[in-house]
């Protein structure tokens, strides 16, 4: 069970670590679930922030900064757009058996981009993209899933 929270606000509200661990530490989180915060703000948090987020996320509670332009694209539907999906763990690990290869060693993406974002692929994951290629049919892609 994954509970969601979006965090709206403007970077200069948060230049100081403290206020925003102020923030977080407010949220409630109920046992058994996991929580998913997504903090959006107009432009790039600062190193100091980042820092606070990666010691105030836990197996429970995961942290996601972004920017409002994320939730601006939508992927498209179009023939032409790459197909993602995360691998399942047996795929993953199926695919990483049959190819001896050592996932950090992938071609990286961002949880953050949109097309890997709308698959709720997680930090750590493999996702598959697959593209219309006129040269090979349908190309495929894996690429590791980073911050």
């Amino acid at each position: 069970k994954v509970q969601t929270l979006f965090i709206i606000f403007e970077v200069g509200n948060f230049d100081k670590t403290q206020p925003f661990k102020n923030l977080i530490e407010k949220i409630k989180h109920n046992d058994g679930y996991i929580m998913d915060i997504y903090t959006l703000s107009r432009d790039d948090i600062g190193v100091h922030i980042r820092n606070a987020i990666s010691g105030l996320s836990t197996k429970n509670i995961r942290i996601s900064p972004m920017k409002y332009d994320v939730l601006l694209l939508e992927v498209p539907r179009h023939v032409n757009a790459p197909q993602i999906r995360p691998l399942s763990k047996e795929e993953e690990e199926q695919f990483l058996n049959d190819t001896n290869i050592v996932k950090t060693r992938l071609q990286v993406t961002h949880i953050n981009d949109p097309g890997v974002f709308w698959t709720y692929a997680e930090i750590g994951d493999i996702v598959e993209e697959s593209h219309l290629s006129e040269n090979v049919g349908i190309e495929v892609l894996y690429k590791f899933v980073i911050a």
